[in-house]
């Protein structure tokens, strides 16, 4: 988090002090202790190592490709990144994938892009939500519908066409 009181806000009251305030932040059937905001990369720096890690990214576009340039030494090369960022990255013109494998200096890093007709209020108040996750490794969007279909509200279909669904949401 680019925010340290924010994020010190989650993690001792587990509710987000700037955006939707009224909704506790917690996984279903959980103590909501496994939600945790972090500042800094390398707080994860032991989760990074675990084989099959997922980094769900979720900041605006134009922030993106200076993080990942920031933090690539910290980034393990088959760690799945589902980036979640719609639009294009106007320094150069790039869709987010050609953006972050750029940045990150890799053309192999595994992506996934999650998308779709969602808005956070509505998730958080329980409304049924369609998104679709897309990698050119099929088995990378369903790791990632496997993730976030533990949600009774959220439905996730998978695509094998990255590109489409990212000018989708550029679009």
């Amino acid at each position: 988090m680019r925010d340290a009181n924010q994020c010190a806000t989650i993690n001792k009251e587990h509710r987000n002090p700037k955006y939707l305030s009224e909704f506790s932040l917690h996984v279903e059937g959980g103590s909501g202790s496994e939600i945790r905001g972090i500042c800094t990369l390398k707080e994860l720096k032991e989760e990074l190592s675990t084989p099959g890690v997922v980094i769900l990214h979720a900041l605006p576009c134009q922030l993106t490709p200076r993080w990942f340039k920031e933090h690539a030494d910290l980034i393990p090369h088959d760690a799945l990144i589902c980036c979640t960022a719609k639009g294009l990255y106007l320094e150069t013109n790039q869709l987010m994938g050609h953006a972050i494998l750029d940045s990150l200096d890799r053309a192999d890093q595994p992506l996934a892009f999650l998308s779709g007709p969602s808005f956070a209020e509505e998730i958080m108040k329980g409304y049924p939500t369609t998104l679709v996750a897309a990698s050119n490794d099929l088995f990378q969007a369903v790791r990632v519908k496997k993730i976030l279909s533990n949600f009774k509200t959220i439905r996730v279909f998978t695509s094998d066409d990255p590109v489409g669904v990212q000018v989708s949401g550029v679009l």
